[in-house]
């Protein structure tokens, strides 16, 4: 699988350095074709000045009695010979002048060269990295689909088969009940899938559209918590909590920040292999913003993949050895709802973990209604 993976990208990148070596030998072989040219019309013009040199000379010699006219047409026209009665020369300027001539065409044709490599260089590698980022975006999405497909075939076939179980079989009432909060939990992944995908939909169809409110950010986080730590916990989930000493009260969307805190706690979870599973929340100010301070225990992201696990459809690792079950759109669902509401998202490695700050632009008192 690696080898066939990568063999695409090594033949763009062959072919993409024998372009460039081929424009690089063009661009030389240019140079030193114009460089032979100048050097032969510098050698014609000379020996054509030696020509007029000579033809000059020849009439003063036939016709003494016209030098003076003859002199005066050498002056006039022939600016390149020294006119004189004692005799006819090059004038040692003319060799210079045409010699900075020929060096300024050179000098000409190296820069035109030198941008012209560039401008060519540059869109190839603009081509390139829009290749490049378009298979991205194609195995993204091939994973996407993948892993909807999953993420909709596996809770469908669990459920079939306890439907089944209950419809063809005659099981005690505890097993009734086990089987009936296992289709309580697949349902519940369903949803959460749907909403997971139509969340992401809206956000790119009607990215502007929210209601923003102020809330004191601790208590959304609390209210949040109190509502799902049971379920949290039955997951494995040990939730520790520390507000601020005061409120924080910030501008944001209240449903959209339910959806960043449902994801970031998620992902803690369900990505975290321990069986209990350590997440610690803090909301605290910097500067100009309130923050959100998720941190867990679980086993960390790569420094290389910080900015890349916020694109949409992005998951870390082969999606043929993936043990935990996602969309990709979590992160990016938590990176666009913060944006929209004037804040942001980051992630830091802990020594043990991951921590995601969230901030929400800050607001001095509280008032309502504000859109």
């Amino acid at each position: 699988m690696t080898l066939r993976k990568h063999r695409p990208q090594t033949k763009a990148a062959v072919i993409f350095m024998l372009v460039l070596f081929f424009l690089g030998a063009q661009v030389v072989w240019w140079l030193i074709f114009l460089s032979d040219q100048i050097k032969n019309a510098s050698e014609q013009r000379i020996r054509g000045w030696l020509t007029d040199r000579q033809t000059i000379q020849r009439l003063l010699d036939e016709s003494p009695k016209q030098k003076r006219r003859w002199l005066e047409i050498c002056r006039q026209h022939y600016p390149h010979l020294h006119c004189s009665s004692d005799g006819i020369t090059l004038r040692p300027e003319s060799f210079w002048e045409i010699r900075e001539r020929g060096d300024r065409s050179m000098r000409m044709f190296l820069f035109e060269s030198v941008f012209f490599v560039l401008v060519i260089a540059g869109g190839l590698v603009l081509l390139a990295q829009s290749i490049r980022t378009e298979r991205e975006l194609q195995t993204r999405q091939s994973n996407f689909l993948s892993a909807v497909s999953h993420e909709l075939r596996t809770p469908i076939s669990t459920m079939r088969l306890a439907l089944e179980t209950l419809q063809y079989r005659d099981i005690p009432k505890e097993k009734q009940t086990h089987y009936l909060d296992r289709l309580r939990a697949n349902l519940d992944r369903l949803q959460a899938t749907f909403e997971q995908v139509l969340a992401a939909a809206m956000l790119e169809e009607h990215g502007n559209n929210k209601r923003i409110e102020q809330h004191d950010l601790g208590a959304l986080v609390a209210r949040y918590i109190e509502q799902n730590r049971t379920d949290l916990e039955e997951r494995g989930g040990v939730l520790s909590w520390r507000s601020a000493p005061a409120p924080v009260f910030v501008r944001v969307d209240p449903l959209g920040f339910e959806i960043i805190l449902n994801n970031l706690l998620n992902n803690a979870i369900k990505h975290n292999p321990h069986p209990q599973k350590h997440i610690a929340l803090a909301v605290h100010e910097i500067g100009r913003y309130g923050v959100l301070q998720v941190d867990d225990d679980g086993p960390g992201i790569p420094a290389t993949e910080h900015q890349r696990i916020f694109d949409a459809f992005y998951r870390i690792g082969d999606e043929l050895k993936r043990q935990s079950g996602g969309l990709g759109l979590g992160l990016y669902l938590v990176k666009s709802l913060a944006e929209n509401m004037g804040g942001g998202v980051s992630v830091d490695a802990l020594e043990q973990g991951s921590r995601f700050e969230v901030r929400l632009p800050r607001v001095s008192a509280p008032s309502f209604g504000i859109k």
